[in-house]
């Protein structure tokens, strides 16, 4: 069984005369993964929310160089 855990995620660590448990073994790997999923989906989603801004960027700009052409047209009639 450990003596001491990690700070953030309370991972286990062993001293020397420690006995490691695989229940200890398994559930630190667990929250490891879930810890990285969580990260993992932020990720995607923050990457998603970046190319939406930029697409409405650039949709937005060539919304207003139409805009521009048709009122140059307009005005040369």
């Amino acid at each position: 069984m450990a003596s001491n855990y990690t700070e953030h995620y309370g991972l286990c660590q062993w001293e020397e005369t420690d006995q490691v448990l695989r229940e200890e073994f398994n559930e630190g790997n667990r929250k490891v993964d879930e810890a990285l999923k969580e990260l993992d989906d932020q990720v995607k989603t923050k990457a998603e929310q970046e190319a939406l801004s930029e697409e409405t960027a650039a949709r937005t700009a060539a919304v207003k160089a139409l805009d521009r052409k048709s009122t140059r047209l307009n005005s040369s009639h």
